[in-house]
């Protein structure tokens, strides 16, 4: 029979390291497949390497967040300095 406790029991049974591990394994292998697989992504290699530090990022969040904090406010940054402004948004010289 269906219990309330027992469930709320086993939900905080759960390893949340390995449930973070978990997640990070799946996302690693959703990214890649996108950046290889996307013809549409054009710098590669930057992009899969990307995707390893964000997948780590989530892998020790737990344990070192403000590690995984960094990586993801890294990789942003860098994400946005590098965007190229297109030919419309330019002012005439």
């Amino acid at each position: 029979m269906f219990s309330p406790r027992g469930l709320l029991a086993s939900v905080r049974a759960i390893d949340r390291v390995r449930v973070d591990r978990l997640v990070a394994a799946v996302l690693l292998v959703e990214i890649e497949l996108q950046v290889w697989l996307d013809g549409a992504i054009h710098a590669r290699v930057f992009a899969a390497a990307a995707g390893v530090l964000l997948a780590l990022a989530v892998a020790v969040r737990r344990r070192w967040p403000q590690a995984g904090i960094l990586v993801v406010l890294a990789l942003m940054s860098e994400r946005m300095l590098s965007v190229t402004r297109p030919s419309w948004a330019t002012r005439p010289a």
